[in-house]
């Protein structure tokens, strides 16, 4: 038997407490599928860190 439990099935969080990112701020690779931020992107010359 574990420590908590659950009453209630999955994770629900209010619309007034959920928080937007704003659209432009993240890039994913098509390559490696990674998500990374636009800035980062642009500091390495738009590749892909992970696929260097």
């Amino acid at each position: 038997m574990g420590w908590f439990k659950r009453f209630k099935d999955g994770i629900h969080t209010a619309t007034k407490n959920k928080k937007e990112a704003p659209d432009g701020l993240w890039y994913k690779c098509k390559s490696c599928n990674s998500t990374i931020t636009v800035k980062e992107l642009r500091e390495n010359e738009y590749i892909c860190p992970k696929c260097e």
